[in-house]
């Protein structure tokens, strides 16, 4: 997880994030990875992202 984290770190800085930017969004896949914690994430299907985000997302 954590090398996937930094992957996306890496990418958003050559994007020229600003550092609350990435923070939010690690921030974000953190959670979302827990939620789904056990589970493949390359196994979710639409409606499994569809449930957290009804859930999450306000």
């Amino acid at each position: 997880m954590v090398n996937d984290l930094q992957k996306v770190k890496d990418l958003l800085i050559t994007c020229g994030c600003s550092k609350r930017i990435i923070s939010n969004y690690i921030s974000c896949i953190k959670r979302f990875k827990n939620f789904y914690e056990g589970k493949e994430l390359k196994n979710l299907k639409e409606q499994d992202i569809l449930e957290y985000l009804k859930i999450n997302i306000s």
